[in-house]
């Protein structure tokens, strides 16, 4: 990674996540530490690939 690079994470918004979200916090920081420019992105719950959000497809 060279500073100034983008990183999206994506994490999971509902109660039957598998990651905790707050986990995009804690890799977030570690981008900005490392020079790095995080945006973090909450998918919804979704049943199939036709439920993902526009900004994710």
């Amino acid at each position: 990674m060279s500073s100034g690079h983008r990183f999206i994470l994506v994490g999971e918004d509902h109660e039957d996540a598998f990651l905790d979200p707050r986990v995009c916090d804690v890799l977030a920081e570690v981008v900005r530490e490392l020079g790095g420019r995080p945006s973090i992105v909450m998918a919804p719950a979704a049943g199939g690939p036709d439920d993902l959000p526009e900004d994710l497809a």
